[in-house]
């Protein structure tokens, strides 16, 4: 269910500093099983029960609904250590 609330990635990372970003592959591998369309609290709770760290679920849970993995790329894409390509989701 979508509350309409939305945490950018850019406020996250404001909020938690610390995060030094994700790759690709965590993400890949957080999502795998991924049912799109999807919304941030169901992505994060995908996350978790794949084993996702405590950061990523809390910046998932913060993404507006997106119809794929490149959706999902896409919102991350200042929290990602590897490299995004500019494809459509």
């Amino acid at each position: 269910m979508n509350t309409g609330r939305r945490v950018s990635p850019a406020a996250v990372q404001a909020i938690c500093p610390s995060m030094t970003g994700f790759q690709v592959t965590e993400v890949q591998k957080a999502l795998k099983g991924a049912d799109y369309p999807m919304d941030g609290p169901a992505l994060a709770d995908l996350a978790k029960s794949n084993g996702a760290g405590d950061d990523l679920v809390e910046a998932l849970r913060g993404l507006r609904e997106v119809e794929g993995p490149n959706g999902v790329m896409k919102e991350l894409k200042g929290e990602l250590g590897g490299s995004t390509d500019d494809e459509s989701s």
